[in-house]
């Protein structure tokens, strides 16, 4: 995947992978392992409390801790975008510490960063939630650079999932989060950002060359997975032979009532997986 073809190199690695670790460290990194008392100015009586609310170095804690630190001294040049899971890290509240530490890296090798957050809930816990107001001062404290002074080098935020309501903000999705986190980034005040979070439109918009729609074929063998029965609670019974095309789509199912999250193939059965393209509903008997 060369460059000169146009392609972007870009990576994922744990939040906490540019941070001092006890396996993988860097003594002349302002966060480097030996640091870390003094970076956190806590003690190491709370190294592993990963899910103390109120308790940072923990991250330097994680097996993962430093581990993106050997590939980017060995091809950071190489990189065009790290995007830094920093989610499913404990509870720790001090997340700039991530955004930093890859920074310090970033400013030696020319790569961009991409902050990641979560909504919904992160999967392990959750112990710690990113709310409206937190994306808010993240993408503050990207924009302004720092502790390492990256102010208009064009660093950002990842947003997972895209889709999904956040817990608590129910009427916030990954969208409304990136549309205000974008406002910020882009020099708004965090003010002005949260008051329009919701300034969007929900349509998408159209495109030059508007592409050409394949023609769905249905299945000449009998279905894997049969059909659901003949519906209940007034919907009607998944059909394994159809496709479902239109977001939101409600089906029964075996006593359960799913809607689909976007376009489903012919064959693919409900069910509840956090990345299949069915979500539960309600039960039905």
């Amino acid at each position: 995947m060369p460059k000169s073809e146009g392609y972007l190199i870009t990576t994922a690695p744990a939040g906490a992978g540019a941070l001092g670790g006890l396996n993988n460290d860097d003594p002349q990194s302002p966060f480097a392992y030996g640091k870390r008392n003094a970076v956190t100015n806590e003690t190491d009586n709370f190294l592993y409390s990963f899910t103390d609310p109120t308790k940072s170095i923990s991250l330097f804690g994680f097996s993962s801790t430093g581990a993106m630190i050997p590939v980017m001294k060995a091809v950071g040049d190489q990189l065009d975008i790290i995007a830094y899971q920093a989610y499913n890290t404990g509870a720790a509240p001090n997340r700039n510490l991530m955004y930093d530490s890859y920074a310090y890296y970033a400013n030696q090798y020319g790569f961009k960063l991409a902050h990641g957050t979560h909504v919904p809930g992160e999967p392990w816990g959750p112990y710690f939630e990113h709310t409206p107001e937190f994306v808010a001062n993240l993408a503050k404290y990207i924009h302004d650079g720092g502790s390492q002074n990256r102010a208009g080098k064009n660093d950002g935020i990842m947003i997972w999932n895209l889709s999904l309501l956040s817990n608590k903000n129910t009427n916030y999705t990954g969208v409304t989060y990136l549309n205000m986190a974008g406002k910020i980034l882009n020099g708004q005040t965090k003010e002005a950002a949260l008051a329009n979070a919701f300034d969007y439109k929900n349509q998408p918009t159209t495109p030059i060359n508007p592409p050409v729609t394949p023609p769905v074929i249905p299945p000449t063998t009998t279905p894997t997975n049969p059909p659901g029965g003949t519906g209940g609670c007034g919907i009607a019974a998944y059909d394994a032979t159809k496709s479902y095309p239109t977001a939101g789509t409600k089906v029964y199912y075996k006593g359960k009532i799913y809607k689909n999250k976007w376009y489903v193939n012919p064959n693919q059965v409900p069910e509840t997986e956090e990345w299949g393209p069915w979500e539960f509903v309600a039960n039905c008997s």
